[in-house]
């Protein structure tokens, strides 16, 4: 029982250490389905529409599952160009899409869909790093130099304008 408890008590360090950026952001009069749905049919002109950051998007592979698809894409947040391909994860159809990076560190996004009465709640939330005890200190790394907190709270920022930005896309 006593390594059990001491297991969970790692296990909420390590989450504390991993870069964690989650946005809670109402949509107004825009359904889970049609969220999801516009997510998944997004190209390039309609993307870069959607926000003023965005820098351009591109379908690299195409998974009739859906489900192992990979897309591209380009924005410029708090200063920085952010640019990776993206591997689907995980789609339920009006719940759910999650995203990991096609890159050497680990960096997963996961999008959460919830019917409210206005609309839609969408959960964003972007994890960046390892965990673990050998990961924790590349982590600690990572968080300080390259993936700073000001960095997280423009992340943040963007995902609230930019899924808002959908209410008179969509709405």
């Amino acid at each position: 029982m006593r390594l059990r408890k001491l297991w969970m008590q790692l296990k909420k360090l390590w989450e504390l250490i991993m870069l964690r950026v989650r946005t809670e952001i109402d949509v107004r009069n825009v359904s889970p389905n049609k969220l999801y749905s516009w997510l998944l049919d997004v190209d390039d002109e309609r993307y870069r529409a959607w926000h003023p950051a965005h820098r351009g998007y591109q379908r690299v592979l195409e998974n009739p599952e859906i489900v192992g698809s990979v897309v591209k894409f380009e924005e410029h947040i708090g200063g920085r160009r952010l640019g990776l391909a993206w591997e689907i994860t995980q789609a339920k159809l009006g719940e759910s899409l999650g995203f990991k990076a096609k890159f050497p560190y680990p960096v997963n996004l996961s999008l959460g869909f919830t019917p409210i009465e206005v609309g839609t709640r969408v959960q964003h939330d972007l994890r960046i790093g390892f965990g673990g005890l050998v990961g924790n200190g590349i982590d600690l790394f990572v968080g300080n130099m390259i993936f700073t907190r000001s960095l997280a709270r423009a992340v943040s920022s963007h995902a609230i304008q930019e899924f808002r930005n959908l209410e008179s896309i969509l709405g």
